[in-house]
């Protein structure tokens, strides 16, 4: 899971800087639609995942991980993580991606 989202994430970056040197295709393919997908998704998934993370150290850390004052608490790591997918709600970016891949499948 943690390999998942570690190359999920190397993957878009190198993309993304391969496009910032390339001074032909890079300024479209950076505003492109497609380029745009795979940021959105990386979002999600990378917010879906960092929710299992920190729920299966908590289930290490058991009890204590819930007390507030333990050294092993993770109950605000937890929060946090929940709210990665709702600062940016990841159903808006879901309605966006199928907007997206409607306009793109026209083209």
């Amino acid at each position: 899971m943690l390999q998942t989202m570690r190359t999920n994430v190397h993957d878009v970056a190198s993309e993304c800087e391969r496009l910032m040197h390339d001074e032909k295709e890079g300024t479209a393919a950076l505003s492109s639609i497609g380029f745009a997908l795979k940021m959105n998704n990386l979002k999600v998934s990378s917010s879906q995942m960092v929710v299992q993370i920190v729920n299966h150290a908590l289930l290490i850390c058991g009890i204590m991980g819930y007390k507030n004052d333990s050294k092993v608490a993770v109950g605000r790591h937890l929060r946090d993580a929940h709210s990665a997918a709702l600062m940016v709600g990841n159903d808006r970016i879901y309605a966006t991606n199928a907007s997206m891949l409607l306009v793109l499948k026209d083209d």
